[in-house]
C-alpha cells in the first residue's frame, strides 16, 4: 500500500514516501533547481536506473519525479520551505491561500512544547500507485497538525 505523508516548518517541508514492491509514487508538479530524496529502504528505478537503500538521488531541475519501486522501498524528499519561489512552483498561490506565507507563520498548538501528537495528513491507498498533485500538497499543508 503506498502512503505520502508531509510535515513542515519555516525551514523545510519533507515528504515521506512508503511503497511496496511494483508500486510507484509520481509527482505531478516540478521545480526549476536541482532538489534531492534519501533512499531510506529498497531498491527504486529513477531515470532508467536502479538505486539501492540507503543514497541520495539528485532530481534534476525542471523533472516531474517517477519512482519505482522494485521491493518495498521508501525515500524522503527534502525541499526548502524558506524559499519563495520553490513553494510557489510546487504549490501555487490560489485565490484564498499563498502557501509561502502560510508556512512560514504557522505554528500548531503543541509547538511551544516541541512534540506533535499526531502524524500530520496523509495520502494512502489501498494498493497501487500514487500521483502526488500540488492541490494534494496544499491540502496536507493546510490540514496538516490541526
Amino acid at each position: 500500500m503506498a502512503s505520502v505523508t508531509t510535515t513542515f516548518d519555516p525551514k523545510s517541508l519533507v515528504i515521506a514516501n512508503i511503497m511496496n514492491a511494483g508500486e510507484t509514487i509520481n509527482y505531478d508538479w516540478s521545480i526549476d533547481e536541482m532538489y534531492q530524496i534519501i533512499l531510506t529502504k529498497g531498491t527504486v528505478i529513477f531515470n532508467g536506473n536502479s538505486h539501492e537503500a540507503i543514497s541520495v538521488i539528485d532530481i534534476p531541475a525542471g523533472s516531474e519525479l517517477a519512482i519505482e519501486a522494485t521491493i518495498d522501498s521508501s525515500f524522503l524528499t527534502l525541499l526548502r520551505s524558506d524559499n519563495q519561489s520553490v513553494v510557489n512552483q510546487i504549490m501555487p498561490p490560489d485565490g484564498s491561500y499563498n502557501y509561502y506565507d502560510f508556512m512560514q507563520s504557522y505554528r500548531p498548538d503543541w509547538y511551544g512544547e516541541g512534540v506533535p501528537p499526531i502524524p500530520p495528513a496523509t495520502i494512502v491507498t489501498g494498493v497501487g500507485d500514487i500521483l502526488v498533485t500540488s492541490d494534494e500538497l496544499k491540502s496536507m499543508v493546510l490540514d496538516g497538525w490541526a
